[in-house]
């Protein structure tokens, strides 16, 4: 009904399943395709989203396993590497740290999410906490954020090139 109306068909014959069909307004159709392809993009990244969050996953995993990026040093308890001047938390107050994953949470912003626990009179409570990689302090410069920002195109751009990763090797759980 739809293409109908867009483009003022009419149909001339009809015989058993041939179709004369004659088209009065032909800039509809092109609408009418524009149309069409918007909706099936909408529905592909409804469909397509946890596929990208589970790539997104593998390449951000990938990014903070790089010891020039992110490394947990276990005998000093400390962080090295790039994010060292971001992370402003010991190890051994935050044991989580050396889980840490990296988020990304709009446009230009960055952080490092890591899994801790709080004590208190009613038992342990976990949540996970976020150190922001746009909060410069402490040695923590634009420079350095920017130059994580190259690495995280790096990784990223790698991604899409090197590694086989594609939506249907990835499992995903409903």
């Amino acid at each position: 009904m739809l293409a109908i109306n867009f483009t003022g068909a009419v149909f001339k014959e009809a015989n058993t399943f041939i179709f004369k069909i004659e088209f009065t307004n032909q800039s509809g159709l092109s609408y009418f395709l524009l149309l069409a392809v918007v909706f099936l993009l909408i529905r592909y990244y409804t469909y397509a989203h946890h596929y990208h969050e589970e790539l997104y996953k593998l390449w951000s995993s990938r990014m903070l396993r790089d010891r020039k990026i992110f490394h947990y040093h276990y005998e000093a308890e400390t962080v090295d590497g790039l994010l060292m001047n971001a992370v402003n938390v010991w190890g051994g107050d935050e044991p989580g740290i050396q889980a840490s994953k990296y988020q990304i949470t709009g446009l230009f912003k960055r952080g490092l999410l890591y899994p801790t626990q709080h004590h208190h009179e009613e038992g342990v409570e976990e949540y996970e906490e976020l150190i922001s990689l746009t909060n410069f302090k402490d040695g923590w410069r634009k420079r350095d954020y920017l130059k994580l920002l190259g690495y995280e195109f790096k990784y990223q751009f790698t991604a899409f090139f090197k590694y086989r990763e594609n939506l249907r090797n990835l499992r995903i759980s409903p």
